[in-house]
C-alpha cells in the first residue's frame, strides 16, 4: 500500500478502464463481413485490404476505411453508392460499440473513490483524440470525476470532405473535460504540461495505471513515479490473433495488454483486478 503522497493518478483507457480487445474482436469482423456482402469480394481479399489501410494509417482506428478500399480497387461506386456504404459500415461499427464496449468491473466507481480521497484523475491514450472521445462519450466517462485527457492528434487525410470535418472540429472533442494532444506516443510522451506539473513533481506525486507494461510503465518510469500494471487487462491469445488479422502485429501489440519485458521498471505494482487499485493506493 502506498502512502498519501500520491495526489494524481493517470489511467490508460483501452484494456485498463474498459475491455477494448473484446469489443474489437466483434467489431472488425462484423465490418469485414458487411463489406464482403456489399462488394462481392472474398473475405480474404477484404481482410487484406483492411489490413493494408490500417497499417498505412498507423492505427486501427480511422474514419477513412471505405474511401481507401475504393482507392485500392476493392470496389467502384458513384457518390451515392459510396455514401450508402460509408453509412452502412459506420452503422455496423456503432452498433458493435453499443453492444460490446463495457467498463471493467469496478469502473467508473474507482474514479469516484479517487475524488473522495482528494486525488485528481486523468486519462492518457495513444488512440486518436476523436476516437478516444467517442468512447468516453459512449460510456459517459466525462460525466464522472475525471479531470482531463491526453490523446494523440487525429491523422487526417490530405483531402477531407467538408461534411466530415464537423466531426473533427467539435469543441473540445465533445467531452466535458480538457483534452490535451500528446507530442509523442507512450512511453515517450511529455506529460508535464497536461498535468500542470514539473518532471520532479510527477515523480513524487503521480501514479500511472495501465495494461501495457512497456508503454504505460515505461511512461511513468521516465519520471521516476509509481506504476500500477493492470494485469487484469490481458486478453486471450485467440482474441489478439483476430485483431492482428486486421491490423498486423505491431499495431495489435500497441493496442493490447503486454507483460513485463526483459526491461523491468522500478516502482511497479501489479493489479490483478481493478479493485486492487484503491487498495494499492491506500484509499479509504
Amino acid at each position: 500500500m502506498l502512502n498519501s503522497r500520491i495526489h494524481t493518478v493517470v489511467f490508460d483507457l483501452d484494456n485498463t478502464l474498459w475491455d477494448w480487445v473484446s469489443y474489437a474482436v466483434k467489431t472488425y469482423p462484423a465490418m469485414r463481413d458487411l463489406l464482403v456482402r456489399q462488394t462481392g469480394e472474398t473475405r480474404e481479399r477484404v481482410t487484406e485490404c483492411m489490413r493494408n489501410f490500417y497499417q498505412r494509417a498507423g492505427t486501427i482506428e480511422s474514419s477513412w476505411l471505405v474511401q481507401d478500399l475504393e482507392r485500392q480497387g476493392l470496389f467502384k461506386a458513384d457518390e451515392a453508392d459510396r455514401e450508402r456504404l460509408i453509412k452502412a459500415v459506420r452503422s455496423t461499427f456503432h452498433s458493435c460499440r453499443q453492444k460490446y464496449l463495457r467498463f471493467f468491473e469496478g469502473f467508473p466507481s474507482i474514479l469516484e473513490k479517487a475524488a473522495e480521497n482528494d486525488v485528481r484523475c486523468l486519462v492518457h491514450t495513444d488512440a486518436p483524440a476523436t476516437h478516444a472521445a467517442s468512447r468516453i462519450r459512449h460510456l459517459y466517462l466525462d460525466q464522472t470525476l475525471c479531470n482531463g485527457m491526453i490523446a494523440m492528434p487525429d491523422n487526417l487525410p490530405r483531402e477531407v470532405p467538408g461534411r466530415f470535418l464537423k466531426k473533427f472540429e467539435r469543441e473540445n472533442y465533445g467531452v466535458r473535460f480538457p483534452v490535451h494532444l500528446a507530442n509523442r506516443e507512450k512511453p515517450n510522451a511529455d506529460i508535464e504540461e497536461p498535468l500542470g506539473m514539473t518532471a520532479d513533481e510527477i515523480g513524487e506525486g503521480v501514479a500511472y495505471v495501465g495494461d501495457n507494461y512497456p508503454k504505460d510503465m515505461g511512461q511513468i518510469a521516465r519520471y521516476g513515479g509509481v506504476g500500477i500494471h493492470a494485469e487484469y487487462g490481458k486478453s486471450k491469445p485467440s482474441d489478439l490473433e483476430i485483431v492482428r488479422e486486421f491490423s498486423g502485429h505491431q499495431i495489435a501489440n500497441r493496442n493490447s495488454a503486454q507483460d513485463a519485458t526483459v526491461i523491468q521498471f522500478p516502482n511497479v505494482i501489479p493489479a490483478k483486478r481493478p479493485h486492487d487499485i484503491p487498495r494499492i493506493l491506500g484509499w479509504r
